[in-house]
């Protein structure tokens, strides 16, 4: 028993150093030029989901490497999470018989719609528009945006059954984004006539608002997250602002760059602050410790970065606009991956593993539950051997071991539990590896 769980947690460690510096940029071709980024999780089983407001994809899943699994129109809202039952989560709005209505819907972590359930309790409203969804800690949702045509702001909250349980409108403000603290009260950022913060009780009880006065002529915010002391948000007029549980200003950090605005925000896994932003051309990453010092600042051309994910190997990933595109009026979409220092270089793990003369694609779907498509090339004739491995580092099949000619490869695996594995293939005594997943 012993020695399983030392061969579990050397696998484990192998797993994450294998993963630990994944770094990417991926672009994602459209037709239009207005798409624009919506949001970006990263998800439980490895990998990532963009939602756009593209023509002809409004839903991204790709595996940990970017590339694409998963691409469809089907409506998807601002923002989507993953719950406690890995499902994906997005709230939209539809318009039904004079009515605006709020749509949610549930779907399987590929993008497979499982339900939908939509409530009229805000119905009398016009316009209606959801800006921010998560799961609370009570397994219930809370949903924030604005209608009346930006004049009015609103929390819907939903119990564990997904019924309508209560909401809020304020008649004065705009909320992009809402979190959840410790002490299960809600917090939600906006505008109103400034940078605009609201604390709300489990029951929907008003703690405390309060606005935060800039020099810019902009403000909004779009990205708010909860830190060991308090909050910390992005607004638009260029700055990212620490302030107390009680909502007290409490630090301020202002990028030299010009005209970036800050859109969103994330918690490092130490608890550094990292936000994203953008100007017309180029994006921003910055990270700061908890009293609002500059760790690093990192700009990247051509990438408009618009939101961020705090991914589970210290890095993060961030969606935006790739403005390097032809032609020029086209708003192509991007996933940029870094480390945690906000690299993103040729370095470690490649997007698609390779060797001189050999190359491993990754495994195509993946996760997937009846099979996958495993595809190979040799550059010149050799020996050859496929093997998979499940977690605990047990041979559980060798689909390929002979002298193989120059040329592309392919065969199916199937008839797995449900897991994780390891395939490692080896030619001319180096070895390339990669990580998949069985689902029921």
């Amino acid at each position: 028993m012993r020695c399983s769980l030392i061969v579990l947690l050397i696998m484990t460690f192998l797993l994450s150093s294998l993963y630990a510096d994944i770094t990417f940029l991926k672009i994602y071709e459209t037709i239009d030029g207005w798409a624009a980024p919506f949001d970006v999780i990263e998800t439980s089983n490895g990998g990532y989901v963009c939602t756009t407001n593209s023509i002809n994809w409004t839903f991204l899943r790709t595996d940990e490497y970017g590339e694409v699994l998963v691409q469809d129109n089907r409506l998807w809202g601002y923002s989507l999470c993953e719950n406690q039952n890995e499902e994906l989560v997005t709230a939209y709005d539809s318009f039904t018989g004079g009515d605006y209505l709020i749509n949610i819907d549930w779907a399987d972590l590929m993008g497979n719609v499982l339900r939908t359930r939509v409530y009229d309790e805000l119905s009398y409203y016009e316009d209606i528009s959801q800006y921010c969804i998560i799961q609370t800690s009570d397994r219930g949702y809370a949903i924030c945006g604005e209608m009346e045509f930006h004049d009015k702001g609103y929390v819907m909250k939903l119990d564990s059954l997904e019924n309508y349980q209560w909401h809020v409108v304020l008649p004065d403000a705009s909320l992009y984004s809402i979190v959840e603290d410790s002490e299960n009260c809600l917090i939600a950022g906006g505008a109103s006539s400034m940078d605009y913060v609201i604390k709300l009780s489990q029951e929907g009880g008003i703690i405390w608002e309060n606005t935060y006065p800039c020099s810019s002529t902009t403000w909004r915010i779009w990205g708010i997250e909860v830190t060991s002391s308090g909050y910390v948000f992005a607004s638009i007029s260029g700055r990212v602002v620490g302030i107390s549980s009680s909502g007290s200003f409490e630090w301020q950090y202002e990028t030299a760059i010009p005209e970036i605005m800050y859109i969103d925000v994330c918690i490092a896994e130490n608890g550094d602050v990292v936000a994203c932003g953008m100007d017309n051309e180029s994006g921003v990453l910055t990270r700061l410790n908890n009293n609002g010092d500059l760790v690093w600042e990192k700009e990247y051309e051509s990438c408009r970065l618009g939101y961020i994910y705090s991914t589970a190997d210290s890095g993060f990933v961030s969606t935006g606009i790739y403005t390097a595109v032809e032609p020029p009026d086209n708003d192509d979409i991007l996933l940029l991956k870094v480390d945690s220092e906000g690299n993103c270089e040729s370095l470690g793990i490649e997007t698609e593993p390779e060797l001189n003369n050999a190359q491993l694609f990754p495994v195509y779907p993946n996760p997937f539950s009846e099979s996958a498509i495993i595809r190979y090339a040799l550059t010149e004739s050799g020996a050859v051997s496929i093997s998979v491995f499940d977690v605990s580092g047990r041979l559980v099949s060798s689909p390929v071991d002979c002298i193989s000619a120059a040329g592309a490869y392919s065969f199916t695996m199937n008839d797995l539990p449900s897991g994780v594995y390891m395939i490692r293939m080896r030619v001319s005594g180096h070895e390339l590896v990669q990580r998949f997943v069985v689902i029921d």
